[in-house]
């Protein structure tokens, strides 16, 4: 249970980076 809250929270983590690299390289665009 601890291992699949630690996937899904290094999941989220991984999704706002993408997010944020996206918003940064669609700015600067």
């Amino acid at each position: 249970m601890l291992k699949l809250f630690r996937a899904y929270q290094c999941f989220l983590g991984f999704f706002l980076v993408i997010s944020i690299f996206m918003s940064v390289f669609t700015g600067c665009s």
